[in-house]
């Protein structure tokens, strides 16, 4: 936080020690009386002000309405000496935190603010110059404010009754959500100095809808050029796959169920160029990829169905078999082509099939069609690719995406020599691919990481051109295991070290307000599936699959590759540390009895004492188990039940909170993940619900009444988002935010505002 604080003056100047003896009249002309009683008076004030009395009083002596009787040249006492100096306000956010991405248009963003010793009170709070909303004079406060696509650095200032402010700033990431990418090429550039060529994508939107959108800019906001509401004509009757632009008629070309379907770049209306029945031509029965072929003026379409390429005047829509007098079952390679690429310079047609299976590799034919008959020759073999782009003369670009080491390969058609162009731990399977022949550059569409790169071909540079991927450092496969800090400033991730290989476990610490990932101690094969953050000791505590050695075991955090067994609790479930408690414990659950451990954290070798014993009530083998701040009480669940369970004093059997017509509001039909939220007396609950569809929600129970209620889902609450059965959740009560992980197949870690169901990506 960075504070602008105004100098200020003191009100009341302060008296000199001593200076009360300048004010008696000695002299030749002072009596001893007089002189006697002066000094007694002296003696008094200086007495009354050790003592605290107000040195601005009126002399008792004076008749009423008189003025003081001090010599105007008196210096006053301080009236306050103990006052505490003005000090600057302060401003806290508590969502959303400080670095963090959303896909919604707006995002509300609310804190806490003090005015400061010696100020009456906060006057204004602005986020990013909205003036925030608030009906306690700004001890909390809100704004709604806009999210533009990009980065954005959103100034938060308070200002104090005295014109004092201070600040802080929260990072956004504003972009749209989308499930997958179906297709990726590019407007090429008229003026490529001023009017770079634009991206554009065939995408599954967040409400599974196709839509073309348009990145006219590297690293800019995505536009949508055509959706289901933007744009007027036919949908084509289903999803959209794989596009091509048609530069001299301005639009682009996508596969649909209906035929080819025709979109305008400026408008986005939509018309069927080419509807798929018998007046039109053979009809498609698997279209696989489209390319367009300029110097022919037609469409080229490898259908896997057809074992052919069919050929689309652009013209008119007519479809035509490319070198029709040969039989279409001729090259059954056709049957299982994966990807085409047009080589204008050779005159032909790249097709890349599937072969065989040779181990864990899929061994390709790289096939050939002449543009001017059709004519098919065998070009040679590939392994493990996705997709090809030609960039240069007898030069391909391969997106190697199926094997174990996802990369960019070069590829000389001469020789078929292969150089690696780029492999990057963090690409995690490159599929789609375009060619930016005026940067010099390849994009490469990461299926699983949700985001296009640019990889620089003479230097082979990369750069995030699309999508939202916050952190950097080293990469990691999807988590087994994750949790926050008590803080709430750090991540930790455990999985599947992708430098390392895939057999080999790591923990991955991520820095939430910057971003940065760093490599945690080294596992050694302990394969953890639960992990949890004890701040006092800062190790993470785990559950290790059975055969392991121990069932917990330790893991300090930045101190080397040590896992020390913690203590031996056979078939541990779940975890739930308990920090604040005298002493500090761990709760742990058993997958097989009814029971309820705790482990001391502070004692160096630990043993696990039972808490709860069996036959008190509780569930046997509950998976989602959480403590309060105290360590006093507990929430267990399992199933669809809800249990809360007092820890102190005698054993009493556990209240039933929700499950078999307890409670009131949504059911839940599945609980994952359990949270206390002490400030507002309820339980967090991470849990399958039946809304509209069955869906992981975020729901709260009501500890005194038992009522529940959704927080957050898919009808609740904006961010986007896919959220499945975790056994992760953490709740800030004080900030009224929720931690959870997602379920893509990169660790994401979303905050969730407890007060509206909004969410933000934290970490990916």
């Amino acid at each position: 936080m960075t504070q602008n604080t105004r100098p200020r003056v003191s009100s009341f100047p302060l008296s000199a020690p001593g200076r009360v003896f300048d004010r008696l009249p000695v002299g030749p002309r002072a009596s001893a009386p007089a002189l006697l009683g002066l000094a007694l008076a002296a003696a008094a004030a200086l007495l009354a002000g050790a003592c605290g009395d107000d040195a601005g009083a009126a002399n008792p002596d004076a008749a009423p309405g008189a003025a003081d009787a001090r010599p105007a040249d008196a210096a006053p006492v301080d009236a306050a000496p103990d006052a505490v100096p003005p000090g600057p306000p302060s401003v806290t956010v508590h969502f959303p935190p400080s670095l963090a991405a959303t896909v919604a248009d707006t995002v509300i963003v609310r804190g806490v603010a003090t005015p400061g010793a010696g100020s009456p009170g906060v006057v204004a709070v602005r986020v990013g110059g909205v003036s925030a909303q608030s009906d306690d004079d700004f001890a909390t406060w809100s704004a709604e404010v806009a999210v533009s696509a990009g980065r954005q650095d959103l100034t938060v200032e308070v200002e104090n009754a005295g014109g004092d402010t201070a600040q802080a700033t929260v990072t956004l990431f504003g972009h749209r959500g989308f499930q997958s990418v179906q297709g990726l090429t590019l407007i090429p550039a008229a003026d490529p100095a001023n009017d770079p060529a634009r991206l554009l994508l065939v995408v599954t939107d967040g409400d599974a809808q196709s839509a073309l959108w348009s990145q006219p800019a590297p690293g800019g906001p995505a536009q949508v050029v055509s959706a289901p509401d933007v744009g007027a004509g036919p949908l084509g009757g289903g999803a959209w796959r794989t596009v091509a632009v048609d530069v001299g008629r301005d639009r682009a070309l996508v596969l649909a169920v209906e035929g080819i379907l025709a979109i305008d770049l400026d408008a986005g209306t939509r018309t069927l160029l080419s509807p798929n029945l018998v007046t039109h031509g053979p009809v498609l029965v698997l279209p696989r990829d489209l390319v367009i072929d300029p110097a022919g003026d037609r469409l080229l379409i490898a259908d896997a169905g057809l074992e052919a390429v069919v050929a689309v005047n652009l013209a008119d829509g007519q479809r035509s078999l490319l070198g029709a007098a040969t039989p279409p079952d001729a090259d059954p390679f056709v049957a299982t082509v994966r990807a085409i690429a047009l080589d204008s310079a050779g005159g032909r047609l790249l097709l890349l099939a599937d072969d065989r299976t040779e181990g864990n590799d899929i061994v390709q034919q790289l096939r050939t069609v002449a543009l001017a008959d059709g004519a098919r020759d065998a070009l040679g073999e590939l392994r493990n690719a996705l997709d090809l782009v030609v960039t240069g003369t007898d030069e391909l670009v391969l997106s190697a995406g199926l094997g174990a080491a996802p990369a960019l390969l070069r590829h000389d058609l001469g020789t078929g020599a292969e150089v690696t162009l780029s492999q990057d731990p963090c690409l995690l399977g490159p599929s789609l691919l375009a060619l930016d022949p005026d940067r010099g550059e390849v994009l490469v569409y990461d299926q699983r990481a949700q985001a296009v790169d640019a990889v620089a071909l003479a230097d082979r540079a990369r750069a995030r051109r699309f999508g939202v991927f916050l952190g950097q450092g080293p990469c990691q496969a999807r988590a087994r295991g994750v949790t926050v800090s008590a803080d709430g400033k750090r991540a930790f991730f455990v999985g599947p070290d992708r430098q390392a290989g895939p057999d080999r476990l790591s923990v991955i610490e991520a820095d939430l307000a910057t971003g940065q990932r760093s490599q945690g101690p080294d596992l050694a094969g302990a394969p953890l599936r639960t992990l949890v953050h004890d701040p006092d000791r800062d190790r993470l505590l785990g559950i290790a699959d059975p055969g392991a050695g121990s069932d917990l075991v330790s893991v300090p955090v930045g101190a080397g590759d040590l896992v020390a067994p913690l203590a031996a609790i056979t078939d541990a479930r779940a975890l739930a540390p308990a920090p604040n408690a005298a002493p500090s414990r761990l709760l742990v659950s058993r997958r097989d009895i009814d029971a309820l451990f705790g482990v001391a954290l502070a004692e160096a070798n630990p043993s696990a004492a039972e808490l709860v014993p069996t036959g008190v009530g509780l569930p046997a083998g509950a998976g989602a188990l959480a403590a309060n701040d105290a360590g006093t009480r507990a929430l267990v669940g399992a199933g669809d039940g809800l249990f809360l369970l007092d820890l102190g004093g005698a054993q009493a059997a556990p209240e039933r909170l929700a499950g078999a017509g307890v409670g009131s509001g949504i059911a839940l039909d599945a609980v994952h993940a359990v949270a206390f939220d002490q400030p507002r007396g309820r339980a967090v609950v991470l849990a399958t619900v039946s809304e509209v569809f069955t869906t992981t929600a975020l729901v709260a129970v009501d500890l005194a009444d038992q009522s529940r209620s959704v927080l957050m889902s898919d009808q609740v609450g904006r961010g986007g988002g896919r959220f499945g059965p975790s056994p992760f959740l953490r709740v800030d009560g004080p900030r009224a935010v929720a931690w959870v992980a997602d379920r893509g197949d990169v660790p994401g870690l979303y905050a969730i505002d407890l007060l509206s169901g909004d969410r933000v990506l934290v970490h990916r």
